[in-house]
């Protein structure tokens, strides 16, 4: 999923317990993963999916390193990142 912030585009993703109804609140917990790694990396490293669908809360993983690689992209020296 994505998330616009100013001229930044910001990636996540969600993880959410099986078998909850929609309706019942339920804690959040953000996950932000240091540099250079992934939504993704962080999700299958921390734990926090498995633990989230014992425990009942939602996860969200911010893909922070997208966020970075837009930053640098922008640099006059950096234009020709991909």
């Amino acid at each position: 999923m994505d998330l616009f912030t100013g001229a930044f585009q910001r990636s996540y993703s969600v993880h959410i317990p099986s078998g909850y109804d929609g309706i019942t609140a339920m804690p959040l917990v953000v996950v932000i993963h240091g540099a250079f790694d992934t939504a993704r990396g962080i999700e299958k490293f921390s734990g926090f999916s498995r633990l989230a669908d014992r425990e009942h809360f939602i996860v969200l993983y911010f893909d922070v390193a997208e966020l970075i690689r837009q930053f640098f992209k922008r640099c006059p020296r950096n234009r020709n990142l991909p």
